[in-house]
């Protein structure tokens, strides 16, 4: 969430992922996330995707995700993408 969590200062293209609403609200015509359609949703795509210019996050950043990482994403999204709150809250 280093750069689509809540911290407004750090947020990159006004999307939250840590936000069910942002990330599920549309952009440019769809969602960045598409419960229950992990190949659909922009998420997944820019995390597999070979053009570096579009791949996240970006080389220059020095991170990563792991293909297991990446594999758990999508899992996710497929499954419905369900955000719960957190059980301290």
């Amino acid at each position: 969430f280093q750069c689509h969590g809540p911290d407004a200062g750090k947020r990159q293209a006004e999307l939250r992922l840590d936000d069910p609403k942002s990330a599920l609200d549309h952009r440019d015509g769809k969602p960045a996330i598409i419960p229950g359609d992990a190949s659909h949703s922009r998420v997944y795509q820019r995390l597999v995707t070979s053009d570096a210019d579009e791949r996240m996050p970006p080389a220059e950043t020095g991170s990563a995700l792991t293909p297991e990482e990446i594999g758990r994403i999508r899992r996710w999204i497929d499954e419905g993408g369900e955000y719960e709150t957190h059980w301290a809250f």
